[in-house]
């Protein structure tokens, strides 16, 4: 088990560090411009070129991606921008992180409630009307996008019903109702697809034939057995929709005016700030990765298969005589 949380922790390492390289590479399309972002637009070019120059904004994305890796192990020599006299992201993101954890809790929450139940009976209640219901509802919402679901919501419940507000956190509890809906549903639907199939495979298997044919009650059988054995791909499924909801949030927070990481992070991309963007990116990638990592974790612990080592490529077969 500890070899395998070892190369769970090595390889979110390795992904970390791509995904920094894929958002310095995607900033030499526009590279970033700070010294506007702090003067603002009355200030002169030669201002915003000097400001530039004094926060080393001008020097290449290769250089100031070495030094990003650079300050994650030693703070005090990687420099990458020095906004310490204009800007602290830090303080955003810690007001903000709360926002989006909220809304991906409760809309996970959801998902897990309406979508995994409603999967394992139309597996176990196959071609009946539920099942043909269940599954035809989830067809259809896992072809809606989030942002056209969010603006269905909130012209429904605010606009004509006017039962819920059109966006914000002042009103408590309702003003989170539309944003959790519509990240929880989208994904519902899409638990629902791999719970029904996961169970599929698991009640069609050889060991639930035999424990049928040796007089095991169903509700042993689908409890003890299938169900267990079916929650890989079911945990595995839902901490992908939880990366996803995190991936999403900068279109369900903009819509509904929840100040998360998600509409910060849209709001710094407008604006063009470089330090903002990057942290933003940072701390959405860091939660995606841990979610994962917890998932792989539960998945061993129910699948200890999972933790073998597969065999390597270059090692010999035994010949057979």
């Amino acid at each position: 088990m500890v070899r395998y949380i070892v190369k769970r922790i090595i390889i979110m390492a390795l992904a970390f560090f791509m995904v920094l390289l894929l958002f310095y590479l995607l900033l030499s399309v526009n590279p970033p411009n700070p010294g506007r972002v702090i003067l603002g637009l009355n200030a002169t070019e030669e201002e915003v070129a000097a400001l530039n120059e004094e926060l080393g904004a001008n020097r290449p994305l290769i250089v100031l991606y070495g030094e990003t890796l650079i300050s994650l192990f030693w703070p005090e020599k990687g420099v990458v921008l020095d906004y310490s006299s204009y800007a602290h992201p830090q303080g955003k993101i810690f007001m903000s992180l709360p926002y989006t954890l909220i809304l991906a809790g409760a809309s996970i929450l959801v998902a897990v409630l309406v979508g995994v139940p409603l999967g394992v009976a139309s597996a176990l209640r196959r071609h009946s009307a539920l099942d043909i219901i269940a599954t035809g509802i989830a067809t259809l919402l896992s072809a809606l996008p989030a942002f056209w679901v969010a603006i269905l919501f909130a012209l429904l419940f605010t606009g004509i019903l006017g039962w819920l507000p059109g966006g914000g956190v002042k009103q408590g509890f309702l003003s989170w109702v539309m944003p959790v809906l519509t990240q929880g549903l989208l994904a519902a639907a899409i638990l629902l697809h791999h719970s029904r199939s996961a169970m599929l495979a698991q009640t069609e298997a050889a060991y639930v034939r035999t424990a049928r044919g040796k007089g095991c009650s169903e509700k042993r059988m689908v409890f003890r057995h299938a169900l267990r054995n079916a929650l890989v791909p079911i945990i595995s499924s839902v901490a992908a929709s939880l990366g996803t909801m995190l991936g999403s949030s900068i279109i369900v927070e903009n819509i509904f005016q929840i100040p998360g990481l998600g509409f910060w992070l849209l709001e710094a991309i407008l604006i063009q700030d470089f330090l903002l963007s990057l942290s933003i990116v940072l701390a959405l990638a860091i939660l995606c990765m841990l979610v994962q990592f917890i998932a792989d974790i539960l998945c061993a612990i129910l699948d200890p298969r999972l933790r073998q080592q597969p065999l390597r490529r270059w090692q010999v077969k035994p010949k057979m005589h």
